[in-house]
């Protein structure tokens, strides 16, 4: 683990989350619902979508993009942020 977000709510999520976070070479990112639901939408051909709850997580991937919003209501989530060795070359 290189580092851990803060919690984000509906209302705190970041924009770069909200509209297309690209997770750079090496980078793996686990996203982790404590409560809610949590769209995850993975941008790649074709794109795919998922519904996180405290019993699914979703991982993004190196170099493509993912979207995170509000799925219905309230929600509160972390990422949890992984290296590879790929990353430091």
């Amino acid at each position: 683990l290189k580092k851990a977000s803060p919690y984000y709510q509906a209302e705190t999520i970041p924009d770069e989350l909200m509209s297309g976070y690209k997770p750079a070479r090496g980078e793996w990112v686990n996203v982790v619902v404590k409560s809610g639901l949590l769209q995850f939408v993975i941008h790649h051909e074709p794109a795919t979508g998922f519904v996180l709850d405290q019993n699914l997580n979703g991982v993004m991937i190196p170099g493509v993009a993912h979207t995170l919003k509000p799925a219905m209501g309230d929600v509160e989530f972390y990422l949890e942020y992984f290296e590879t060795k790929e990353a430091s070359n």
